[in-house]
């Protein structure tokens, strides 16, 4: 019955407190771009088990030190994140071997061109391109 009081008595002092309001729309939304992704199916994308087959990649462009983007043969879209910052990766390009022709996330690392750093990749996961309306 003590926790019922409390739990009202925050609901009730929100709007006093805009900062705590805040944090937990914040909070909130965090929440649910992860059911989001979790509702997503990664196999639409043809991601398996942390892993992308080289056959389905049409096109691969560096975003920036930290992600790429790539284009699939279908038509829809990844994204690879990179562990840390990439340095060079932007301006050089970078190359990949591809084990049992699958480009994958677990102990995976791209080689930046010219400069030789690899790069370890953290994630693969599918980019939607939603329009935002005004």
């Amino acid at each position: 019955m003590r926790s019922f009081v409390v739990l009202i008595t925050v609901v009730l002092c929100l709007p006093y407190f805009p900062t705590v309001a805040s944090e937990l729309g914040d909070e909130q939304e965090a929440i649910q771009r992860q059911k989001s992704k979790e509702a997503l199916n990664l196999e639409d994308w043809g991601i398996y088990s942390g892993c992308i087959s080289s056959n389905h990649i049409r096109k691969i462009k560096v975003l920036d030190a930290h992600t790429a983007m790539l284009s699939l043969v279908d038509g829809k879209k990844v994204k690879i994140h990179f562990m840390k910052r990439c340095d060079g990766i932007k301006q050089h390009g970078f190359v990949y071997t591809a084990r049992n022709n699958m480009f994958c996330t677990h102990n995976y690392s791209v080689r930046v061109l010219h400069t030789g750093t690899h790069c370890q990749v953290e994630a693969i996961e599918p980019y939607l391109d939603i329009e935002v309306e005004d």
